[in-house]
């Protein structure tokens, strides 16, 4: 198969022309994300603005998030959060790489060894980190690459940090995942921005990964995930670490996509997200979500995105475009530039949020 150029996903959301619209690489204020996966390793396209020191290894307590790249098997992924990080804030001019945000802030979290959350223990670790995310590092962005299928009601601790995440504000971007049918947690969470991929191959530009009718829509938006240029770090038998660029697939690719360009609206907006929302925090997420939606790519023609649902409670019909007129949404693709430029959306404060995760969904 043809492979496109490698900045073809940066190009695909209008990343090159919302940077300039920013006047970037920008200097980014106290915008940070926190990125939450198996940590990071040292990369020359992650610098001193990936912030090493200010993380949490729940993994091994005490230790710096750094992915020790010393694990291997058939669910695990050594090396995942340096190829997610990087999608997010890499840079590297002398090799001619770059993320969708080059150099915005961002504090690693090692929070587990593999993408598949089937542990009780890895998503209590992933709660933790947002809560941490928020109360210490004041984080205003959350990107997760991680993800499962099912989540148990009665023991919702992963829930509950989301619901708390979105009180304050917090836009938590997660991935629907790819090899089951089903959109995955955290991201099916009403109040997380759920992110499904799309292909960028000359001649196959679909949808990377098709969930089943109902599932679609849990997509709140759908971004390159395959293939998407990332930085790697391996290591070899003789533990020698060896830094490079490759090609690589999956939604953990397009969440850090829709992540940069959370952090990027943010920035934009400022004070205005204060002037149009004030102490209702969660409007921020919401608006987010609405513009995200309103501002995308029509993406009807690709299979499976015809299919639409009910607003959810609280939910608000975009203003144009990627809808059936009747309060039903089908998602679009990720457009940063017609995101920035969007007007605030206004929301009233008869509209309620979304159910919390303890009511389901």
């Amino acid at each position: 198969m043809e492979y496109p150029e490698q900045s073809w996903s940066l190009k695909q959301v209008a990343a090159p022309q919302a940077l300039d619209l920013l006047r970037g690489p920008p200097h980014w204020g106290t915008i940070r994300a926190a990125h939450l996966d198996t940590g990071v390793t040292l990369h020359p396209a992650l610098g001193a603005w990936v912030l090493v020191d200010r993380g949490v290894n729940y993994l091994e307590p005490g230790d710096k998030p750094i992915d020790p790249m010393t694990y291997n098997g058939a669910v695990q992924f050594p090396g995942h959060g340096t190829r997610t990080c990087s999608v997010l804030t890499g840079l590297d001019e002398a090799g001619g790489f770059s993320g969708v945000a080059p150099r915005l802030p961002v504090v690693p979290y090692r929070v587990t060894d593999t993408v598949v959350l089937t542990g009780d223990q890895e998503r209590a670790n992933l709660a933790q980190a947002i809560r941490h995310a928020i109360d210490v590092n004041a984080c205003s962005v959350i990107t997760i690459s991680l993800g499962y299928p099912l989540m148990s009601p009665w023991h919702n601790i992963l829930g509950a940090a989301l619901d708390y995440a979105y009180q304050h504000g917090i836009i938590v971007v997660a991935a629907g995942g790819q090899k089951v049918a089903e959109f995955c947690y955290p991201g099916k969470f009403f109040r997380a921005i759920g992110v499904g991929g799309r292909k960028g191959y000359p001649g196959d530009d679909g949808i990377y990964q098709d969930y089943q009718p109902e599932m679609n829509p849990f997509a709140d938006v759908w971004a390159p995930a395959d293939p998407v240029m990332t930085a790697r770090t391996r290591r070899d038998d003789a533990y020698s670490w060896t830094h490079d660029y490759a090609f690589g697939d999956g939604t953990s690719f397009a969440t850090p996509h829709v992540a940069a360009a959370a952090a990027m609206w943010l920035l934009h907006r400022g004070d205005a997200l204060l002037d149009a929302y004030g102490k209702d925090l969660w409007k921020r997420v919401e608006a987010f979500r609405r513009l995200a939606k309103s501002t995308a790519q029509d993406l009807s023609s690709l299979t499976g995105l015809e299919q639409s649902r009910p607003a959810r409670p609280g939910e608000i019909p975009p203003s144009k475009g990627n809808h059936d007129g009747d309060g039903r949404f089908v998602s679009g693709g990720l457009d940063i530039l017609a995101l920035l430029q969007a007007e605030l959306p206004t929301i009233g404060d008869e509209q309620q949020a979304p159910p919390a995760a303890d009511q389901w969904g």
